[in-house]
């Protein structure tokens, strides 16, 4: 099987998530498998876009150059969330043509995901309009502008909860 793995870093084989892709190419190599990897230096050399918006660019890149030969491949594995791009061209523009998208996450959008669901489920969010968090996203109560901080109570107990973990 052609199988492609990308992701939005640099090819860093020391590297937390380049090193992962590493290893799952080199383990699918084992098995009889062909693997391309694509990463943000291979697609991106030198990004045209600013800097806050390079992810995006590097998710149309990938996109643009799958949808250029999508024979090429039988699979294409897309790390999140640099594969919404060429997701959202497959739900689009479909075609049997184009090679089934698999993503992968590396756990910051599950860990996201989770907390996003904590905060819909509390009657006040951590945020409302004219008001800040306290100190973290998993609070009970919002506190106003003027409060920067938890009070010292929050904070000593916090601490404790923490080191206790440990």
């Amino acid at each position: 099987m052609k199988i492609l793995i990308a992701i939005g870093v640099k090819r860093q084989k020391e590297a937390g998530a380049a090193g992962v892709v590493f290893n799952h190419a080199e383990q699918l190599q084992k098995l009889g498998h062909q693997v391309d990897t694509w990463f943000f230096d291979d697609l991106l050399p030198f990004p045209r876009w600013p800097a806050r918006f390079q992810e995006l660019e590097f998710a149309f890149a990938v996109s643009r150059r799958i949808r250029q030969s999508p024979a090429q491949y039988d699979v294409v594995n897309l790390h999140a969330p640099w594969g919404g791009v060429y997701g959202l061209s497959r739900k689009l523009w479909p075609s049997a043509a184009f090679p089934p998208y698999v993503f992968s996450m590396q756990g910051s959008e599950e860990r996201y995901t989770r907390a996003m669901r904590f905060e819909q489920k509390k009657a006040v969010p951590a945020t409302s309009p004219g008001k800040i968090a306290c100190g973290t996203a998993f609070i009970t109560k919002p506190c106003t502008i003027s409060q920067s901080r938890p009070p010292i109570s929050e904070m000593s107990r916090t601490a404790k909860a923490g080191s206790s973990l440990s």
